[in-house]
């Protein structure tokens, strides 16, 4: 059995707590990959879809469900996340920029918050 050390084991209870948090949020059974998506705006806001999807390790296809889900409606026409805005790039109107929305940055802080508790 391993031991972990009590830095590692205050680490794990950390993102164990982040982790609730989001699925407060997205419902207990919101896929990893949702909230991998939500993560990877939440680094680095701004972006194409194109560019999160390469990030994801995802086709263009599923990135842009996955941050579809996480903006105002789903793709099975239900209420989205509201947590990402989804914009037509100025420069190119065949591109979405993904942004986080007001309740997208509460969420990031309050996850932050939490991992340096």
């Amino acid at each position: 059995m391993d031991t972990l050390s009590p830095d590692e084991r205050d680490a794990l209870e950390r993102f164990s707590r982040a982790l609730k948090h989001l699925r407060t949020i997205m419902g207990r059974n919101v896929p990893s990959q949702i909230i991998q998506a939500y993560l990877v705006v939440a680094l680095d806001e701004g972006r194409p879809v194109n560019e999160y999807a390469t990030i994801l390790g995802a086709s263009q296809t599923t990135a842009s469900r996955h941050l579809m889900d996480l903006s105002d409606r789903r793709r099975s026409r239900q209420e989205g996340f509201k947590l990402l805005y989804r914009r037509d790039n100025p420069l190119d109107e065949r591109e979405k920029l993904v942004t986080l929305s007001p309740h997208g940055k509460a969420m990031r802080q309050l996850v932050l918050e939490t991992l340096r508790e």
